[in-house]
């Protein structure tokens, strides 16, 4: 699709996109920032969204790159991830196309704002006990697997906050392992979504790779930085970030419907 952006334009979308997405590699979040912005410049939604989107797929590769570097990586914990992660997306995009978001962002703000607010009232413990019952983590993990992939081929907006809430609560990992791990997770869906919207023609070439550009450096400089924060900087950052965007995305939704 043309959307004859200029030079100028473009160099403005990758630097708000390399600010949004290095906040978006160390906490989450940064679609919040880049799916609006694109919009406000008056690129259709659905553009916006299907581009941001794919773009997050380089956020992701960087960011393993360095996490498989500093061996806090562990593959085996995903498996059960996968599927809702490849498949989801597809879900995802139709609903995109076809229904509004208001139901999504309810769903996705509510959660994160429980979760967040138990992860942080954990404080004064090492460590969230994780689901005891294998099978009870595994279908937990394929449930949510296909709620966030969904999610993520519909908008990708803190999908962070929903798959790291997620995980810890499934998995006995700290605070920087889950967010080395949803990094490898949300990999999956940011490339099943962009085939999907490559087929509908919803890829712009210059928008496209000026985000990737953007997420590529974001990923790399924000992984680091989770590399060298302190354990309980990451959590406290994470899950406050969340309890502040989903309460932002509750309160635009009840002030849409006044």
């Amino acid at each position: 699709m043309d959307l004859n952006l200029s030079p100028e334009m473009l160099f403005l979308i990758f630097l708000v996109a390399l600010f949004a997405k290095i906040i978006g590699t160390l906490i989450g979040g940064g679609g919040f920032v880049t799916q609006p912005f694109l919009i406000l410049l008056g690129i259709p939604p659905q553009i916006a969204l299907a581009n941001d989107i794919s773009a997050s797929a380089g956020m992701n590769i960087t960011s393993m790159h360095v996490f498989k570097k500093h061996k806090i990586l562990f593959f085996k914990k995903l498996l059960w991830w996968l599927p809702g992660m490849i498949l989801g997306p597809l879900i995802g995009v139709e609903l995109l196309k076809t229904l509004p978001t208001d139901l999504i962002k309810w769903v996705v703000s509510i959660y994160c704002l429980c979760a967040c607010t138990f992860l942080l009232s954990q404080k004064n413990k090492p460590d969230v006990t994780p689901i005891q019952n294998i099978y009870a983590r595994r279908t937990t993990s394929v449930f949510a697997s296909f709620l966030v992939g969904t999610y993520i081929g519909f908008s990708g907006a803190g999908a962070a906050f929903l798959t790291g809430t997620a995980l810890i609560l499934t998995h006995k990992v700290n605070s920087k392992e889950m967010t080395a791990m949803r990094h490898v997770l949300h990999f999956f869906p940011a490339f099943s979504a962009a085939v999907s919207f490559y087929f509908l023609g919803w890829l712009n070439l210059a928008l496209g790779l000026t985000l990737f550009s953007a997420c590529l450096m974001a990923g790399y400089i924000g992984s680091h930085m989770v590399i060298k924060f302190k354990e309980e900087t990451v959590k406290k950052l994470f899950c406050t970030a969340g309890i502040f965007m989903s309460l932002a995305v509750i309160a635009q939704e009840i002030l849409n419907y006044l």
